[in-house]
């Protein structure tokens, strides 16, 4: 399937975490919507939508100022798999014709997994940021430019894995 943002195409062959791509992360993403099309869109969306596409459109800055701060966490008791994330969003109209919306994220997730050789330590979790910006200028009613910048920085630890020995 084919991965957009913004109607861009960012599919690649390498998938590094579940609804992305290797170009998008779909935790940084400040978003309106996500449009799912199934079934062949190569005419729509190019090669890689073969399958479908999945296309994540972010949010543009509003008519009125807007500040939105969200939260959110989880703690297993005893186990140490704790998970944390926070998400702030402002943007508006900067004038009559443009406006500009920043958004930004931190996340951190202990492991999901225990390892006994390690004084069961958890494996598999990692922390991250990231930072967006997005301008909107409309300098007649029959043009729109969009630009957005944004950057991230994730940090993984090591994932399980277990060996299996073959007998036979």
């Amino acid at each position: 399937i084919a991965f957009l943002q913004d109607n861009i195409d960012i599919s690649s062959e390498a998938i590094s975490t579940a609804g992305g791509s290797l170009l998008v992360n779909p935790r940084y993403l400040d978003f309106e919507r996500i449009e799912v099309v199934k079934g062949p869109q190569s005419a729509l969306y190019g090669r890689a939508a073969f399958n479908g596409a999945i296309n994540y459109i972010t949010r543009d800055p509003g008519d009125t100022f807007e500040f939105e701060i969200s939260g959110d966490g989880s703690t297993a008791a005893g186990s140490g798999n704790n998970a944390y994330s926070t998400k702030i969003a402002l943007g508006g109209p900067v004038s009559d014709t443009f406006g500009l919306r920043a958004s930004a994220t931190y996340w951190d997730e202990d492991g999901y997994y225990n390892n006994p050789f390690t004084a069961n330590n958890n494996l598999g979790g990692g922390d991250g940021f990231g930072l967006s910006l997005k301008g909107v200028w409309k300098p007649s009613g029959a043009l729109t430019i969009k630009s957005r910048l944004s950057y991230a920085d994730d940090n993984y630890e090591q994932r399980p894995a277990a060996f299996m020995p073959y007998n036979t």
